[in-house]
């Protein structure tokens, strides 16, 4: 499958599953466990760069998708407030929602730029997006088109700050670049 159509499969499935765009997130003062629940599609607006982790949150200390959360956490950090959202998926369905709250609590994962989806919409985040292997990690570029992935490797703060620099740097348009005639 292209990058362009996991994102249009990624934005259909957004559209099925709630109200993508139009929807405000959760507050910033929500305690962890609020960041597990239905409705994380209404968290993704497709005018931002969205971060889809999908991890398998019951591995052990050491493993691959335990070594992505800080990553995940310093992006968040770092660009949350210029519009990034990132998304931690169970990409293995075992994980109950009171294990995803243990999860957020012990990891300190707070909402509106860092959200755990529910257990009932990780199915449909890993099928749009083809996952076979723990960690994936997609950067949707706003519009959802899929800007980067890395398969069954943890992503690194250096491949990553690059990318979302470049989504917030505002384009210079055309007019501005032209000298007076």
């Amino acid at each position: 499958m292209s990058p362009r159509e996991a994102g249009s499969r990624l934005l259909a499935s957004l559209m099925v599953l709630g109200c993508l765009g139009g929807c405000a997130g959760t507050p910033a003062t929500s305690p962890p466990s609020e960041s597990v629940k239905s409705g994380t599609p209404a968290l993704v607006r497709s005018d931002r760069p969205l971060l889809i982790a999908f991890l398998d949150p019951a591995a052990p200390v050491g493993a691959a998708s335990r070594s992505q959360i800080p990553v995940l956490r310093s992006m968040a950090t770092q660009y949350g407030p210029a519009g990034l959202s990132v998304l931690i998926v169970d990409a293995t369905g075992r994980a109950s929602a009171d294990s995803l709250t243990n999860f957020t609590h012990d990891w300190n994962l707070h909402p509106p730029s860092i959200t755990v989806a529910a257990p009932n919409e990780a199915a449909a985040y890993t099928t749009a997006h083809g996952v076979t292997t723990v960690p994936d990690t997609v950067l949707l570029a706003p519009g959802g088109a899929v800007q980067q992935r890395w398969r069954g490797t943890v992503v690194t703060a250096q491949q990553l700050a690059p990318l979302l620099q470049a989504m917030a740097s505002p384009t210079p348009s055309p007019s501005s670049n032209s000298s007076p005639r």
